[in-house]
């Protein structure tokens, strides 16, 4: 692939940096994204997210956010209450983004960005099997389907594993894959109509995660070039909300790893 189809996303948090307010907290100040009217992006210093659901051990799960880390996206765009209590860990620096904003531009955005924010927002609520919607595959799928690669899986196969260098995305037409740590934790069960993938395609990271087929599995795999050249179609905002959903997934995902090392 070029080096001009890659999204550069930190070239776009600076250029986003730009246009948007920023505000400074000192340390242990908290940050109230209760409102829904921002969502915030760190781009100096530390906030510790500390999840408001009581781990079995009676202790609250904590992550450190550093630069790039998202606050409030999901919740801006689900209008759910914060799952997180943010406090500064050092002195930090935020970038304020308009919830209205970043409401109105995801609207407008293209299918497969709406169907990858989709996705993710609601894997993040864990409410995945109200995400299902076949937009994807009428409006966006039949029409490129000569450039798509249609695989197969029997039960038990891996489609990827962390680590590895493939280079799709993938759209579930039938069966059950499970997304799961390279210790075997389950992190995940999609279906038909979800997809999955698409974080080391985007952030250009490599694969964390396992995929394996359940199920006879028939996917749709996207290669990485299509799925940057489409995500670029829309504005710069949208792809940092991309980015910025995928890096709160990966938090997420941190954070139950973390609740069953904890059991």
């Amino acid at each position: 692939m070029e080096e001009n189809e890659e999204i550069d996303l930190m070239e776009i948090l600076s250029s986003q940096a730009k246009q948007w307010s920023t505000t400074t907290l000192q340390k242990s100040e908290r940050i109230d994204v209760s409102k829904q009217n921002l969502a915030y992006i760190v781009l100096q210093g530390q906030v510790v997210a500390f999840d408001k659901r009581t781990s079995n051990a009676g202790t609250k799960e904590t992550v450190t956010l550093k630069r790039g880390d998202p606050i409030g996206f999901a919740e801006a765009l689900a209008f759910k209450e914060p799952i997180f209590d943010y406090v500064a860990g050092t002195p930090a620096k935020l970038l304020e983004v308009s919830a209205l904003k970043l409401r109105d531009e995801v609207s407008k955005a293209n299918v497969l960005a709406t169907t990858i924010i989709r996705y993710v927002v609601n894997r993040i609520f864990d409410d995945v099997r109200s995400s299902k919607n076949y937009l994807f595959e009428d409006e966006f799928v039949n029409k490129n389907k000569k450039i798509f690669l249609l695989a197969r899986y029997s039960p038990g196969e891996r489609i990827f594993s962390s680590h590895s260098n493939n280079l799709y995305m993938y759209f579930i037409r039938h069966g059950q894959v499970e997304i799961a740590s390279s210790k075997g934790e389950r992190l995940g069960l999609l279906e038909d109509g979800e997809c999955f993938g698409e974080s080391a395609v985007i952030t250009k990271k490599e694969r964390t995660l396992d995929a394996t087929a359940l199920t006879n599995v028939e996917t749709i795999a996207i290669e990485k070039s299509v799925v940057l050249r489409e995500l670029k179609k829309n504005s710069e905002l949208v792809q940092l909300t991309s980015w910025a959903l995928l890096k709160r997934l990966e938090i997420m995902n941190e954070l139950k790893l973390k609740s069953s090392e904890n059991r």
